[in-house]
Parts: structure tokens; C-alpha cells; sequence
């Protein structure tokens, strides 16, 4: 079912921007469960995942996905291309491996020139300098925006889901076509995505620096985008107020509520991101760098991110629940 706005009527891609470990998978599932949605997960990663045969969320290999290989076999007609022979042929653009890598492909010149071209992307845009002397980043956008055409049309489905999270691509995505687009800004108290990455063993300040950089340049770019057309969502408000979360997104995005989106453990046909998308997921609130996170961790990302954090999170992003809870303000 949809809505009966106009001009909500016409959008029909959701992007997810919001740094890893912040429940993108999360909402990306839960909105993937409506019956006119398909979560496409991190989207740009499919030609890898097609080179590779990993398997689809479905637990087929994604050659054999009945979902993703009509449509691999429908965008290869296209693109007068056996995508199976040459998947990366489909170019939907730089793919950030960081798990899961094709070491033929992604060698260290890939990756360095996949990094350049987003980082020139988005000097030139905090610039104000046009893009057009990068085609290839460019092809990558119209590569993408036709993947989603084809899904729409196997699938039957008319909202696209994107989780890919990367700022550069995503708003260029919009831009391409902004009436039919809409960015979800997700975020999570910095602290507990700071704490995930400790617990992965990355250094202190190397993961506030990770959570602050990507918040701060994507709002940077997000400057001229209309308010209205973000949507911003915590991942704390969506795990303990979630209906109410997910009839209010829904909303912006022009669905009617479903009730399946409260499930996000449906089986649903992603085949990259995260891989607790394996999982039996749960909406269950994580609050462990409440307790795990050392005081001095907390002093630090306060001194060097706390601004930012309240300005993200203002219901919650207190500046030491720890310290408040043992003062008893």
C-alpha cells in the first residue's frame, strides 16, 4: 500500500548515510520488509560479490539467487555484457572492501585511485567546483540508478533501500534525481560505536577520529541538500520507540506502515554488508559502552567529539551518563 501525497508518490530510493557500526543494517532490513521495498544493502560491492559467488542473505551462492540473477542477467542484456564472465563490467561504482575482497581486483592501485577520485569528489564539492572531470565516477552513478530500475521491475517493488552509507556516491545519487530521492542520516551515540570499534581492536583515537570525520564532512556536503528531504533518525530512537520510528520514516518516504517491518530476521535477498544480516536480528538497544568504555576514553571523545555527538543526538548524547549517574544530576 501507499500513500495518497503526490509528491511523496514519486520517490523511490532511500539512501542510508551514517558511519559503520550505527544500526545501518538494522533499518536497512526492517525497511527492506515492507512488500513494495527491496534492501539492496551496500549496493556497489554486487560486482565483487558476483565475481566471488558469495552467498546471498537467502543462503543461495548469488549466481544462483532467484532474486539477483535474473537481475545480474537483465542488467548484463543491457550492457550487451555476460555479467557472470565479467561482472565488473556493471560498474556500479569504487567498492570499499574491507572483509570480503577480491584481491585480484582490488589491488593496492585500485584502492588508492578509488580513494582519490572521492576525495577529489569532495574537495570539488565543498568548492563548489563541478564534477564533470571524473566520467568515471559519473558512470558509476548512472550504472547504479539503472540497477535500481531493473529491480524495481523484476521485483515489483517501487522503494529502493540502499545501506552503502558512503557520502560521496550517495549524494551524487540524490542529486541525480532529488524529487525521487531521499538520504536517511543515521546515527549513533558516537560512544557506542567508538566502544565497537575498541572491542575490534582498532586504537582510541583512531575510531573517534573515524566516527568524527565522517559525520563532520557528510554534514558538510548534506549543507545544501533541502532539510525536507533528509531524514534523520538515531539508531537509540529507532531501538527503543521503534513503531512509532518506522511509521514516521515510512511516512517521509511515501509507504504506509507495515507491520513487517518490525521483523528485520525475514529473509531477504542482500547480498553484501554486514554479515550479522545471517543473524536472527533482534531490536534490542545496545548500551554496553555505558559499562566498558574506560573513563578516560569517555574524557576523550568528549573533548574531541562531544559537540558533535549532542548536535547528532541531542535526546541522549549526555556528556558523561557515567559521571551524571554517580553525582546523581
Amino acid at each position: 500500500m501507499r500513500c495518497d501525497d503526490t509528491e511523496t508518490q514519486m520517490i523511490n530510493t532511500a539512501y542510508i548515510l551514517s558511519a559503520g557500526r550505527s544500526g545501518s543494517t538494522l533499518l536497512s532490513l526492517m525497511l527492506g520488509a515492507h512488500p513494495d521495498a527491496f534492501a539492496v544493502g551496500e549496493v556497489s560491492h554486487l560486482p565483487k560479490n558476483v565475481a566471488l559467488n558469495t552467498l546471498c542473505m537467502c543462503d543461495s551462492p548469488v549466481r544462483e539467487c532467484p532474486v539477483w540473477k535474473p537481475v545480474i542477467n537483465r542488467m548484463g542484456e543491457i550492457l550487451d555484457v555476460d555479467l557472470m564472465q565479467d561482472p565488473y563490467a556493471m560498474n556500479l561504482g569504487f567498492i570499499q572492501a574491507t572483509t570480503v575482497i577480491d584481491h585480484e581486483k582490488m589491488t593496492m592501485g585500485y584502492n588508492l585511485a578509488g580513494q582519490a577520485r572521492h576525495a577529489s569528489i569532495y574537495l570539488a564539492r565543498r568548492l563548489g567546483i563541478k564534477t564533470d572531470f571524473l566520467p568515471k565516477f559519473r558512470e558509476g552513478i548512472t550504472q547504479t540508478r539503472r540497477l535500481f530500475d531493473v529491480i524495481r521491475d523484476t521485483q515489483s517493488v517501487r522503494m529502493i533501500i540502499d545501506e552503502s552509507k558512503v557520502y560521496v556516491p550517495g549524494i551524487a545519487l540524490y542529486e541525480r534525481a532529488p524529487a525521487e530521492t531521499r538520504l536517511i542520516l543515521l546515527s549513533r551515540d558516537g560512544r557506542g560505536v567508538t566502544n565497537s570499534l575498541l572491542r575490534s581492536g582498532m586504537p582510541l583515537r583512531a575510531a573517534v577520529k573515524r566516527w568524527r570525520n565522517y559525520y563532520t564532512r557528510t554534514l558538510q556536503l548534506l549543507e545544501k541538500v533541502p532539510p525536507e528531504h533528509i531524514i534523520r533518525v538515531t539508531y537509540e530512537n529507532l531501538a527503543t520507540n521503534t513503531e512509532q520510528e518506522l511509521r514516521r520514516i515510512s511516512g517521509q518516504l511515501g509507504l504506509d506502515y507495515h507491520a513487517d517491518m518490525k521483523s528485520p530476521d525475514q529473509v531477504q535477498h542482500i547480498a553484501n554488508g554486514n554479515d550479522t544480516r545471517f543473524r536472527n536480528m533482534r531490536v534490542q538497544l545496545d548500551t554496553r559502552w555505558h559499562d566498558e568504555l574506560p573513563e578516560e576514553a569517555l574524557d576523550y571523545f568528549e573533548s574531541v567529539a562531544g559537540s558533535l555527538n549532542r548536535q547528532l543526538n541531542p535526546l541522549t548524547a549526555s556528556a558523561n551518563p557515567r559521571r551524571a549517574t554517580a553525582t546523581g544530576t
